[in-house]
């Protein structure tokens, strides 16, 4: 029995516990949660960084709400707004019989990178110290705000489109290429130097992380659902 034990002090293993307490874990995470709708079919994918006092596995999925005394300090994804706030002019091809182009008006969704978000599970691929994992974070929002395949700050968009067409938002299965935010995020995380891990569940398109230029048959910008619609190209670029 050392002195400290013998006048009730802490012991050695208790001082360790004491200590854990005070620690801080920081790690950056895969998340998910159900794509509304979806009837619980397909699983939208987001970015996170997390601080917590006890350490987690790396590549270990777990439910969000299970995360002991944690803090969420970042995040993002990307989200396509209301499929009906915006329209657009798009090439069908030539008219009959004639070289001139043929152009119908259509509704559009635009993809647009957040900086919040929820989730129902995640799990770890990157966990150091948390000046490493600021690091790292730090090249994972600079590469969002970069990114060319969506436009920037949906709450105070206003029309100014620097990244159409190729900010027009993909449907996976339907659109080809299917540039949505589950590959906005695999590649936010390639880009990164992080390897990805898959939750369980569907994360459509799957195994692809390399968004692709849209094919150029959009008008030069959309326009907001309400306001009066530009004229018609004349010509297909």
């Amino acid at each position: 029995m050392t002195d400290i034990d013998s006048v009730g002090g802490p012991s050695a293993g208790e001082q360790d516990k004491e200590e854990d307490k005070d620690k801080e874990f920081h790690f950056i995470a895969v998340a998910h949660r159900v794509v509304k709708g979806s009837l619980g079919l397909f699983y939208h994918y987001c970015l996170q960084w997390w601080k917590t006092s006890s350490e987690i596995a790396l590549n270990n999925e777990i439910k969000t709400k299970d995360l002991n005394d944690a803090e969420k300090l970042g995040s993002t994804e990307l989200l396509g707004n209301k499929y009906e706030d915006w329209e657009v002019w798009v090439y069908t091809g030539k008219k009959w019989l004639s070289d001139e182009p043929n152009w119908k008006k259509g509704k559009v969704k635009i993809s647009f990178i957040h900086f919040s978000d929820k989730s129902s599970k995640l799990a770890a691929v990157y966990k150091d110290s948390k000046q490493k994992v600021k690091t790292k974070w730090d090249t994972i929002l600079k590469n969002a705000r970069s990114y060319g395949y969506a436009e920037q700050g949906e709450s105070s968009f206003n029309g100014e489109f620097k990244k159409w067409p190729d900010s027009k938002y993909q449907f996976a299965y339907v659109d080809k290429p299917e540039n949505n935010s589950n590959v906005f995020v695999r590649y936010m995380v390639s880009e990164a130097g992080l390897t990805m891990f898959e939750l369980s569940g569907n994360h459509p398109p799957k195994n692809k992380n390399t968004p692709l230029r849209i094919p150029n048959i959009y008008s030069k910008k959309p326009w907001k659902k309400g306001e009066k619609a530009p004229p018609a190209p004349t010509t297909h670029r």
